[in-house]
């Protein structure tokens, strides 16, 4: 009786774990999704994880940020109170910027801008596929090592970057975790164009003109920030009176022509900046 008893406990032991397994494994790799109809994205992240920070910068371009960290309570409480923080902690972010007016291509954007940092590795690359579309992968160096994956489509570019410390770190395999689950949609949202909210008289056609772009990598360099945090205000028109622009100094020799340029004003750091230019912007002088 009492043998007749455990074998009918073990069976029914083995056979509720045969119901529970499932329902365990599936708990623990449960997982939050992320969804975006606006920029054609879902994925999927670890469930020990939160998304952190999510913000849009609207200016000549539009830029959307994903953050996402570890999520415990020391984590929380440096995005919570952000200043107290000498350093941040690693994450997984998603960067996605505005590509229906620029429209560039992996190759430009990965070599051509520095929002890709592929100015601080190492030079070396490799194509992989991310939610169906083609895309490269490679490794910069800055305050943390970070690994990179670019996905160029018509209307955004999609920058997928784990920040770590050494490459034995858990956050690396939960990235390549989360670049699994990646798919891509149509895009229901309207992206800002560089006419959005421009005052009148400001040139704001596209291409923008050559001088526009040489002021904010100009001011970008003079600031120390990237070109994506610099945004151009106004554009108009201007016909100077001399070579100088208008802001020759007493010891300069200036051309008394009518010199064709721009005026040009953006904003970086919070503070706004004019500038002086000629026409192809290869005489750039800040007014004071």
């Amino acid at each position: 009786m009492n043998k007749m008893f455990i074998v009918i406990i073990g069976l029914t032991v083995l056979i509720g774990s045969a119901f529970l397994y499932p329902y365990l494994i599936n708990k623990e790799q449960h997982n939050a999704s992320y969804i975006s109809s606006k920029y054609g994205l879902l994925f999927q992240y670890p469930q020990n994880y939160f998304v952190a920070l999510e913000q849009t910068l609207d200016g000549e371009r539009e830029q959307h940020a994903i953050v996402l960290a570890e999520d415990t309570p020391a984590v929380r409480e440096l995005f919570s109170n952000p200043k107290s923080a000498t350093e941040g902690p690693p994450t997984i972010t998603i960067t996605i910027f505005q590509n229906n007016l620029d429209r560039y291509t992996l190759q430009s954007f990965v070599d051509g801008t520095n929002f890709s940092n592929f100015k601080l590795s190492d030079g070396k690359k490799t194509e992989t596929i991310v939610g169906g579309e083609i895309a490269w992968r490679y490794r910069a160096t800055g305050l943390y090592e970070n690994d990179n994956i670019v996905v160029v489509r018509p209307d955004y570019v999609y920058m997928f970057t784990a920040f770590f410390n050494s490459p034995e770190d858990q956050i690396l395999k939960d990235f390549d975790a989360v670049l699994k689950t990646v798919t891509f949609t149509e895009t229901t949202g309207s992206t800002v164009t560089s006419g959005d909210n421009a005052p009148p008289g400001s040139i704001h056609n596209l291409p923008v003109p050559k001088a526009v772009t040489t002021v904010k990598k100009h001011v970008a360099e003079k600031v120390g920030v990237s070109e994506g945090l610099v945004i151009v205000l106004t554009v108009y028109e201007k016909n100077w009176s001399d070579s100088c622009l208008g802001l020759g100094g007493p010891s300069e020799s200036c051309l008394a022509v009518i010199t064709p340029g721009y005026e040009i004003t953006v904003k970086v750091r919070d503070m706004e900046q004019k500038y002086r230019t000629n026409s192809d912007g290869s005489e750039i002088r800040r007014e004071r």
